[in-house]
């Protein structure tokens, strides 16, 4: 297979567990949509420590330069005319996608790059996902207190405070109420039964 930008044979290697080809005299690298994926995923090779430290204040980028449509490169397995994009939209690793089958050219260390970005989105996102759960747990839990102590009395001491409120007068109960822990009106109807034997 030829080189998009040379034209010269390609070396055929495999990187990260998948069959990938690599022009030699550009540095660039071809290989198909899915073999991207599983090495965007797949993290063994070790990387230059200041290619990593230059990335970790990489932020989403959205769009392709005007500089980067001037190149027009074809496809080497069906020769269709390559888009441009930016791959998964923001990460401003500019690369060329076949519309037709979807293979991609990467440039000279553009593979590395991407998948120490794409490894740093997944960490964040692991972060704010268990952050946000930590938050809905802790706000399901506060919930379901103030729905059990909104229901702490029985449903006879519950119409009786409300009787008695609405007249004014004394109620027989009041004690009970004073000593329940949740504020305002409230009952259980846990408590029915115990009440039901005390009025029989």
């Amino acid at each position: 297979m030829d080189s998009p930008i040379t034209g010269q044979p390609m070396q055929e290697i495999e990187y990260e567990g998948v069959r990938i080809y690599r022009c030699e005299q550009s540095g660039g690298e071809f290989l198909s949509a899915d073999a991207l994926a599983h090495v965007a995923r797949t993290r063994t090779e070790n990387f230059c420590p200041d290619l990593e430290k230059e990335l970790d204040s990489h932020a989403p980028t959205f769009g392709v330069p005007e500089e980067a449509r001037a190149r027009q490169l074809t496809c080497p397995i069906d020769g269709t005319p390559m888009d441009v994009i930016n791959y998964a939209g923001d990460t401003n690793v500019i690369v060329d996608r076949c519309p037709d089958c979807g293979s991609i050219w990467l440039d000279r260390g553009e593979l590395e790059r991407l998948q120490i970005i794409l490894e740093k989105y997944d960490a964040e996102s692991r972060n704010q996902i268990a952050m946000i759960q930590g938050r809905l747990d802790e706000a399901r839990s506060d919930a379901e207190r103030r729905v059990d102590g909104a229901f702490s009395g029985s449903r006879f001491a519950f119409i009786n405070r409300l009787v008695n409120g609405l007249l004014g007068g004394p109620s027989a109960n009041s004690s009970r109420f004073d000593s329940m822990d949740a504020p305002g009106l409230s009952w259980s109807p846990d408590a029915d039964a115990q009440d039901e034997r005390n009025v029989a």
